[in-house]
């Protein structure tokens, strides 16, 4: 007859402290900080009937852990990687903008009127400051995923801290025993 070697008090993942936020005229109970951190740290901190049992179950526990953790990773990946081919077209913009600006100044060298030009410097100016608020905004961005990317463990934590209560799915190490 076959045993499982997982005590059957351990058979769920320690359920996240929840923390109460205000939305503006709903209060939402939220998963909390360090969600990932107490899981695994409840886990550490359990009796177990024997060293092997402990074993399977911490390795059970960080696995699941760390399989949340890819999968937040995975999607921050996918949003990063739209993001800049969605940003790639202000660059494409900047050069179009540096293009006109050039042609302006050749058309000026070539004697064309400054007055004649003014207006249509003016425009490309106008032109030059969006895409260069677009390109700043491109930035922040890519600065944003960059971090999380960078240190996914912290960003799955920072995204499970915020997610509604409602919607948190525990983590479940039995598939990993």
């Amino acid at each position: 007859m076959a045993t499982s070697t997982t005590p059957p008090d351990m058979q769920d993942s320690p359920a996240p402290a929840s923390t109460t936020r205000d939305t503006g005229n709903v209060l939402v109970n939220t998963v909390g900080n360090g969600a990932l951190d107490r899981v695994r740290r409840e886990a550490r901190e359990r009796a177990y009937p024997n060293s092997e049992t402990e074993r399977r179950y911490l390795a059970a526990v960080d696995r699941a852990v760390f399989d949340r953790v890819h999968g937040v990773e995975r999607n921050m990946i996918a949003a990063a990687e739209h993001e800049l081919a969605a940003n790639a077209r202000y660059i494409e913009a900047a050069d179009a903008v540096f293009d006109d600006i050039h042609a302006l100044i050749v058309r000026l060298e070539r004697g064309e009127s400054p007055d004649a030009l003014a207006s249509e410097y003016r425009k490309l100016l106008g032109r030059a400051h969006d895409v260069q608020r677009k390109l700043a905004s491109a930035d922040r961005s890519a600065e944003f995923y960059g971090i999380k990317v960078e240190d996914p463990y912290a960003a799955a934590q920072h995204v499970l801290s915020i997610m509604p209560l409602s919607s948190y799915r525990p983590i479940d190490p039995t598939p990993y025993l």
